[in-house]
């Protein structure tokens, strides 16, 4: 099987360092880094498996569907991602508990 290659939107690489900066700052360096390698290895799942996240609702009507992953060892972080013939495009990377109908990008 091969993965499809996977792009960032700006703002799922935003998301990405704020939450790095995040967990460094309020945990530790150690936490944070783990938290990257965990989500390097979700972000590998993904393009193996596209189709398994589940899909998330959104109101606007789009190209394609938005679909969802938990970060492995961080599943209170959530991946949305569009699938698209040949890339899966992240969209944002965020905590569970935002309000996630007021973000940009999805």
């Amino acid at each position: 099987m091969t993965s499809l290659q996977v792009d960032y939107r700006p703002a799922a690489r935003r998301d990405l360092f704020q939450i790095h900066e995040y967990l460094n700052r309020e945990v530790s360096l150690e936490l944070a880094d783990r938290f990257l390698m965990a989500l390097e290895h979700t972000i590998q799942q993904i393009g193996d498996f596209p189709w398994a996240g589940s899909l998330f609702p959104v109101r606007r009507i789009r190209a394609h569907e938005i679909r969802r992953w938990p970060v492995k060892e961080f599943p209170r972080y959530l991946i949305y991602y569009a699938v698209g013939t040949r890339k899966i495009t992240l969209l944002r990377i965020l905590h569970s508990a935002r309000d996630v109908s007021r973000q940009s990008g999805l």
